[in-house]
This record gives structure tokens, C-alpha cells and sequence, in this order.
């Protein structure tokens, strides 16, 4: 697998898993499908990234064009390449950005995280996927041009925005046989508002990132008022309505009229087996009419 980075700074940061690196959503990295996916996604915002398992590998370089990401070499081979750090994948991912990048888009200093000096320019990372490689060799990096000019990479990701008729139907598309048949939409909002999982990862602008790889012009749906008995699934404080009404997490105007939508439905009909979810809904409505008036 062939990726590039952009190094016009002549240094680059590198360690287990970069932060403030990141891919809004996530994808199925127990697959190798997914870990290139991942990969491919992490290209686009600037960070070279592989999957090399938990095998806490070595960065050598070869020349100040050329480096390799490799497994320990014996101290006896001739002509071994210098090694520059160890990598100690705690999340089994190494992750290189450009050090001035880098300190811009994070605010850490890079003297804080192994660096690499090299001649600026466009490297490309060939990532060696599993099977490829007998000598345990995870990724070789060699210069190819002049460097790229500076991108901002996150000019795109601030201005992301979806409405929660956008994302229920991503939903519907990506897990159809979970979100089909007269109940669905309301399958999808218990997601969305009601799990933990659903409160984990939301954008600034107030929509929840699931797939890193949502169409923009994602034709939006209508979501009917819920105003039925349903199971909602049980409400704890890591769900993205109690985050939302206690200011952890932003609603847009969409997702703040589904969360009131599936609050109202559960203090008027119950929620099932889940009988701590009404006063949940309830104090957590009050909270959200306050924040998010006349919707």
C-alpha cells in the first residue's frame, strides 16, 4: 500500500498514534479492508499511519532520503542502517506527520515526541500489509519530490455539517438489516441519542461522527414526532442526551429536535423495561429547552 506525506519543514514528529490526528468516525480496523481504510483516511489529513500490530517497531534511517520502519535488527547484521527511536505501540498503529504541522494543528511541541530530521520534500510510505514482508519490515520511506505546497488540512473538516434526517439515513444504508421495518427511525435515534456509543463522538458543529466516509449531499429525511411505547435503551451519563443538556457535547438545530423528539416520547410513554430513562428525559428536557428555545 502506497500513501505520501508532505514534509516541507525538513523534520518529521512521529510516535504510537499521533494526537490531534484524527479521522471523524470510525471504520472496522479488526479487517484488513478497515486498517486501509483507516490508513488511506488518515492520508488525506496529513499523517502517514500503519497498522503494525503491538510489535513496538524500530525507525532507522538509511540515508537523509530514505528511512525504514522495521522490526530490531540484530546488532551483529553488517551494514545495519541508524536507529533513531523505537516506536512503542500501545495502540499498535505508527503514526509521522510534518513537525511544523504538526505544532500547529495540536499546540504540543515536538520536542516532546521523537523527531527525525530529512531532506524536505513528498515522501512516500510503502506500508507493507500483512504477508508481504518476510524480514519484518512494516514500512520503507523514501523522498520522491519537492515539497507539496502547505495545506490546511482542517479548513474542510470545520465546515462539515449534517442533519439527523442526513445521518439516520447513512445509517440506514450502511446497517440495513439493523434499521428496516416500521420501527426504524426510532432504532436509529436510540443509537444516536440513548447509548453511550452514540455520545462519544460529536463534531463541533453538532452532529455525531460515525462514518468517517459520509456523502456530503446525503439526501436528508423527514423524522416523524415519536409518539408511541418503544424500548429505549437505557440513558447514563456518557449518552448524547445527558451531554448535551449538561453543555459537554453542541446539538445543531436537528439533532437538538431529535433529542427533545425522544425525550418527550419517553416521559409520555414510558421506556420500556428501562424505567430510570423518564426522569432521565425529563430533567434533561428542561435543560435542553433552556439551551435550544423554540424547538
Amino acid at each position: 500500500m502506497i500513501i505520501e506525506l508532505n514534509v516541507p519543514s525538513g523534520e518529521m514528529v512521529f510516535s504510537d498514534g499521533l494526537p490531534g490526528f484524527f479521522v471523524p468516525g470510525e471504520y472496522e480496523v479488526n479487517t484488513e479492508a478497515g486498517t486501509i481504510k483507516k490508513t488511506k483516511a488518515m492520508e488525506r489529513i496529513g499523517c502517514a499511519y500503519g497498522y503494525v500490530g503491538n510489535s513496538c517497531p524500530i525507525v532507522y534511517r538509511i540515508d537523509g532520503r530514505n528511512l525504514l520502519v522495521a522490526a530490531i535488527m540484530s546488532e551483529r547484521r553488517k551494514n545495519k542502517p541508524k536507529k533513531i527511536a523505537q516506536i512503542v505501540t500501545d495502540h499498535w498503529w505508527y503514526g509521522f506527520a510534518d513537525a511544523v504541522e504538526f505544532e500547529r494543528r495540536t499546540g504540543l511541541k515536538r520536542t516532546e515526541y521523537d523527531r527525525v530530521a530529512v531532506n524536505p520534500g513528498v515522501y512516500r510510505f510503502t506500508h507493507m500489509l500483512p504477508g508481504e514482508s518476510d524480514a519484518r519490515i512494516y514500512a520503507k520511506i523514501a523522498w520522491v519530490r519537492e515539497p507539496d505546497p502547505v495545506k490546511d488540512y482542517l479548513a474542510e473538516y470545520r465546515t462539515m455539517n449534517f442533519t439527523a434526517g442526513q445521518v439516520i439515513r447513512d445509517m440506514m444504508l450502511r446497517w440495513p438489516r439493523l434499521f428496516e421495518g416500521p420501527n426504524a427511525l426510532m432504532r436509529a435515534a436510540t443509537h444516536i441519542i440513548c447509548t453511550m456509543d452514540g455520545g462519544r463522538f460529536w463534531h463541533a458543529n453538532g452532529f455525531p461522527q460515525f462514518n468517517p466516509d459520509i456523502f456530503p449531499e446525503i439526501e436528508d429525511m423527514e423524522i416523524p414526532v415519536f409518539d408511541q411505547p418503544f424500548d429505549w435503551y437505557p440513558m447514563y451519563e456518557e449518552c448524547a442526551l445527558v451531554r448535551a443538556a449538561n453543555e459537554e457535547i453542541h446539538f445543531n438545530p436537528s439533532f437538538a429536535s431529535l433529542a427533545k423528539n425522544v425525550a418527550r416520547c419517553i416521559i409520555k410513554h414510558g421506556s420500556g423495561r428501562h424505567t430510570g430513562n423518564p426522569k432521565i428525559a425529563q430533567e434533561c428536557l428542561e435543560k435542553l429547552d433552556i439551551l435550544y428555545p423554540g424547538i
